[in-house]
C-alpha cells in the first residue's frame, strides 16, 4: 500500500493525553465495537520492523508501530500473533496467543500506543452489530481455522533474519512478506466486512496499514455498505523510532 501524500483529514476522532495510556479504560462498546490495538517498542528488533514499513508511508519516515492486535471485549484481554517474541514451543497455537494489554504498558519499553474502534451501525435489513462483532472474534479465535487461510508460523520464521540483522537482510515487507500480526487481525476483521486497508496497493499487511486506514482513510468506512464508524485514541512518544539502550 502506498499513500500519495494525501491531507490529514479532520473530522476523524482523535484524542491525546500526556497521561500513562490505559488500554483497558478504551474499551466501553464491546457489544457493537471491536478494538484493534497498536503498539510500537524501541528494542532493536521492533524498530527494525518500524524502519521496514517506511516505504509505506508517504513521507517515508518509520512507522510509529511494530505490532497490532485484537481486543477481546473482555477488558484489556487480546488475541495477537506476535513477531518479536513469538513462542515456538507451543506450535498447537499456530502462532495466535492470548494475553493482556498490560505487557505494553512500560512507556519506555513501548512508547507509541494507539486504540482504533470499530464501530458497526444498525442497519435496515442487515446484520445486527452485536453479530458482527461476535464473527470478528469468533473467527479470531479459531486458530486451526487461521490456518487455512495463513501459515502464520512460516510468516513468523520468515521474519526472524531481518530482526536479528536488518542491515544484511532483505526487507521482508519490500519483498511481500506479510506482518504476521497484521495478516491476523486484517484476517478476523474480513468476517465482519471491514477492510482494514481501504486504497492498498499491495496485498500484503502491516501495522501502519491499521493507522492509515483510522487516520486518512476513515471516511471509507461511512459508506452504508461498510457500515461502520471508526475511532482513534494515540499516544505518540517516540517517532524517530529511536532504539533503548539498556
Amino acid at each position: 500500500m502506498r499513500f500519495m501524500g494525501q491531507q490529514r483529514l479532520q473530522a476523524v476522532v482523535l484524542k491525546q493525553t500526556g497521561r500513562p495510556f490505559d488500554f483497558g479504560s478504551l474499551i466501553t462498546s464491546p457489544e457493537d465495537t471491536v478494538y484493534v490495538g497498536l503498539v510500537g517498542g524501541r528494542d532493536p528488533a521492533s524498530i527494525a520492523i518500524r524502519q521496514a514499513q517506511s516505504f509505506l508511508r508517504f513521507d517515508r519516515r518509520p512507522s510509529y508501530f511494530s505490532q497490532v492486535f485484537l481486543f477481546t471485549g473482555r477488558g484489556e484481554g487480546i488475541l495477537e500473533c506476535r513477531v518479536v517474541g513469538a513462542d515456538p514451543t507451543r506450535p498447537e497455537s499456530c502462532g495466535v496467543i492470548r494475553d493482556r494489554a498490560r505487557r505494553y504498558a512500560d512507556p519506555e519499553s513501548w512508547p507509541n500506543k494507539a486504540v482504533v474502534g470499530f464501530t458497526f451501525l444498525p442497519a435496515e435489513g442487515g446484520v445486527e452489530p452485536k453479530a458482527r462483532v461476535k464473527k470478528v472474534l469468533g473467527a479470531a479465535g479459531a486458530a486451526s481455522a487461521v490456518r487455512d487461510r495463513y501459515d502464520l508460523w512460516e510468516m513468523i520464521a520468515g521474519w526472524q533474519p531481518y530482526l536479528f540483522e536488518p542491515s544484511r537482510t532483505a526487507n521482508p515487507l519490500a519483498g511481500r512478506l506479510a506482518h504476521p500480526g497484521a495478516a491476523y487481525v486484517r484476517y478476523a476483521l474480513g468476517f465482519a466486512g471491514i477492510e482494514a486497508a481501504p486504497g492498498a496497493l499491495d496485498q500484503f499487511d502491516a501495522p501502519e496499514h491499521f493507522w492509515a486506514a483510522a487516520y486518512y482513510w476513515y471516511r471509507a468506512y461511512a459508506d452504508p455498505a461498510v457500515g461502520v464508524r471508526v475511532s482513534l485514541w494515540r499516544q505518540i512518544q517516540d517517532q524517530s523510532a529511536s532504539v533503548t539502550v539498556p
